[in-house]
């Protein structure tokens, strides 16, 4: 059993400036866990135009086990930034004034975030493409610089699981691409193709000559999509539209 740093509600704790809080370490067999609700993560000198470089989230951390619930997380470098495999639970907590991010998902790493309020951060929330599978939803996002869900997509981030539906959910924000979409399994890998899931009322925005791609010559994807919006991400150029291949 991992060791568990559980804080007492109405707690703050203040840190110096790029100092962290890490849970886990790169090496799975080294754990650790993170419980804490109602407490103030800050930094020591609000003043003075410093940040902490805030909650990191490793390998070792027990996802079952850490959850960041109706904190306060401020003048950070990124608020919470995951780093690993697992799936720290991120509800209801305000993340505000951080100078990159508010939430920061690594390559692999799925961040599930519900109900949390962003506010002026420079970017609300940033993850990959195969790590939204119905993990953000119910989020405020206020005054942010960018003040949208940033989605790190391109062929190094397809979805491509076979048979696995990725559900998109509507959330306060639109999802923005930084690339093409791409939606298809390896050749080799199954019969039944990924599924990309769109709830309703949500909107996607790309890059200008980017496009969604559901399938390619040799390998199938598929795309489920009712009353969702489809758009260029900036005011230049146009998208490159959806490409529905065999």
């Amino acid at each position: 059993d991992p060791p568990i740093l559980n804080i007492q509600s109405g707690v703050t704790l203040k840190f110096p400036k790029d100092k962290y809080l890490q849970v886990g370490t790169s090496d799975v067999n080294m754990s650790g866990a993170l419980r804490a609700k109602g407490v103030t993560f800050t930094v020591t000198d609000t003043a003075g135009a410093s940040y902490w470089a805030g909650i990191d989230f490793y390998e070792g951390d027990v996802a079952d086990s850490t959850v960041l619930d109706s904190n306060i997380i401020e003048y950070a470098a990124t608020g919470v930034e995951i780093h690993n495999n697992d799936m720290p639970y991120i509800y209801n907590n305000t993340i505000r004034y951080c100078r990159d991010y508010g939430i920061y998902g690594g390559n692999t790493a799925w961040a599930y975030a519900v109900g949390n309020t962003l506010l002026e951060n420079r970017t609300a929330i940033s993850v990959t493409a195969p790590q939204i599978d119905s993990t953000l939803y119910s989020n405020t996002y206020t005054d942010n610089t960018n003040n949208y869900i940033e989605v790190r997509s391109g062929t190094n981030h397809r979805l491509s699981t076979a048979a696995k539906v990725y559900d998109w959910l509507k959330d306060g924000a639109p999802y923005v691409l930084n690339d093409h979409l791409y939606v298809y399994k390896d050749a080799a890998d199954g019969n039944d193709p990924p599924i990309l899931n769109i709830q309703s009322g949500v909107t996607l925005k790309f890059p200008k000559d980017r496009r969604l791609q559901i399938g390619d010559e040799n390998s199938a994807g598929a795309v489920h999509a009712k009353r969702v919006t489809f758009t260029l991400g900036g005011n230049d150029g146009t998208w490159s539209g959806i490409e529905l291949n065999d």
